[in-house]
């Protein structure tokens, strides 16, 4: 190497050897050296300060450091703090929000504190512990080092006020585990069963699962829960088969409290709501496996308020829709006896009343006929007849409607078709209720018949195309005050 590379050498390492005399790194030892060191870091002129600190800690700067933190303030620096907000240490947390920005992340251990230029570090203690030990630095890579794990921190964070009000309100931290362990899905689907407080809800995909929640012991927790009288709904959504029937037995035999449904949702999850609270979900690899390990793919388990009224919505769903279709077919079945019942009573009903009406128009009829070659001598008689008779014809006709209307209703209604002049038919039905206007004594109604050219040949039922005439024209003649019906055909 020559004389010149030499040289350089030397002076780049001369030059990297002043830039670490201002670097240091130490521990102080002894509660008045490390809380006075502590104060020497928060009293410096930096402009930022991002500390974290676990639960137990989190009392000590307002007891110790109070005076720092005003200080601070005063001079506009910003402070962040990270820390586990619990119900022993809210207070002192309540109190630090008049310096700093504070955030809550669970289970956190760690102390460190650090500036810009400078940090500090504190093995975790005890509340109430004094600070035996301190690291301190400025090296500029250890505390750059610190700042990217304290983003990562705060970044996970979440704003002390949704912490203080989960805290007031007495609710837990929200938390949303997944879990890929078969062995650790097992865990935490049998301790959800076993701290049933007030309620259970559990959906099965296959009439299989219900054997794998028997194998692992569910459905013993399930049973013993429903004996509290706290325990006010327990409910299974599940298919039940051949398989499963013995299960679905011992389950009845057990208790009477819990609730069943027998349905299929073709749906690849199994979901356990608890005390509707917590909430277990599981994708299953292979629906039809004998064990819960083998048949598990991964799960999730959250006590999330919006996903825990998702899947209580969804299983909701489920149970009302296969609930209100069972009632629905069962009303159904109730109208259809119904309906049964009261078309054989009006069958029963219609031949009833016509087995009478016929020797009543027979009779009649034959005494009409009799009396009207008599009828001078007994015009009150043929007037009575012809009152008798023509109600017996309006009886006829009301029970072959009855009869008519049962025959359509049960499919039975047979047409007799044949050929003839449609022009007879109306002829006859237009002279009929001629007479019946006369007979009524309406004789401001007049019924016309104006018939086309030639002869309308059609093919139908005779007694049924006479029936429909004759209500057209009853019905124009009803509403008829004065003037003329008028019947015409056409080609």
């Amino acid at each position: 190497m020559s004389r010149e590379n030499i040289y350089a050498a030397e002076e780049i390492l001369y030059e990297n050897l002043e830039g670490l005399k201002h670097e240091k790194t130490e521990m102080v030892i002894g509660p008045k050296v490390t809380s006075k060191r502590a104060r020497e870091f928060f009293s410096t002129d930096s402009r930022r300060f991002d500390i974290c600190s676990s639960s137990a800690t989190a009392s000590i700067p307002m007891t110790i450091f109070r005076d720092a933190y005003k200080d601070m303030k005063s001079r506009g620096a910003k402070i962040r703090w990270v820390t586990d907000i619990t119900k022993d240490n809210l207070t002192h947390c309540k109190d630090l929000m008049q310096y700093a920005e504070v955030r809550h992340i669970s289970d956190l251990h760690g102390n460190f504190a650090l500036s810009e230029t400078e940090y500090i570090t504190a093995p975790l203690m005890k509340e109430g512990q004094p600070l035996q030990k301190l690291i301190y630095s400025n090296s500029k890579e250890m505390v750059e080092q610190q700042q990217y794990i304290f983003e990562i921190f705060w970044s996970k964070a979440y704003p002390i006020e949704q912490r203080i009000k989960e805290i007031e309100e007495n609710r837990e931290q929200e938390f949303l585990e997944v879990i890929n362990n078969p062995k650790r899905a097992a865990e935490v689907y049998t301790n959800l069963a076993m701290s049933i407080k007030s309620s259970a809800l559990l959906l099965l995909p296959s009439s299989k699962a219900l054997i794998r929640e028997y194998k692992l012991g569910v459905l013993e927790h399930l049973i013993q829960a429903s004996k509290n009288k706290d325990v006010c709904d327990v409910r299974i959504i599940c298919s039940i088969d051949n398989n499963n029937a013995h299960i679905i037995r011992w389950l009845y035999e057990r208790t009477s409290n819990i609730k069943i449904l027998n349905t299929t949702t073709n749906l690849a999850i199994k979901v356990f709501i608890v005390n509707d609270a917590e909430v277990f979900r599981a994708e299953l690899r292979k629906p039809d496996a004998d064990t819960f390990s083998k048949a598990l793919g991964f799960a999730t388990y959250s006590n999330s308020k919006p996903t825990v009224d998702a899947f209580k919505s969804f299983f909701e769903l489920l149970w009302d829709s296969h609930t209100t279709n069972e009632k629905l077919n069962e009303a159904n079945k109730i109208l259809q006896q119904a309906d049964k019942v009261e078309r054989e009573f009006i069958n029963i009903a219609a031949h009833e009343l016509r087995t009478p009406i016929v020797p009543i128009l027979n009779l009649s009829e034959l005494l009409y006929s009799k009396v009207k070659e008599q009828q001078q001598q007994q015009e009150e008689t043929l007037e009575m007849l012809e009152i008798i008779l023509r109600n017996a014809n309006r009886l006829h006709q009301l029970t072959d409607g009855i009869l008519d209307v049962t025959r359509i209703e049960s499919n039975t209604l047979k047409l007799r078709k044949e050929r003839f002049n449609l022009n007879d038919i109306i002829i006859d039905a237009v002279r009929d209720y001629r007479k019946q206007i006369v007979n009524d004594n309406t004789g401001n109604v007049k019924v016309m018949y104006e018939p086309g050219d030639g002869i309308i040949l059609v093919e139908a039922d005779r007694r049924r195309l006479t029936q429909v005439i004759s209500n057209l024209l009853n019905n124009a003649i009803k509403f008829t005050q004065e003037g003329t019906v008028t019947v015409s055909t056409s080609i």
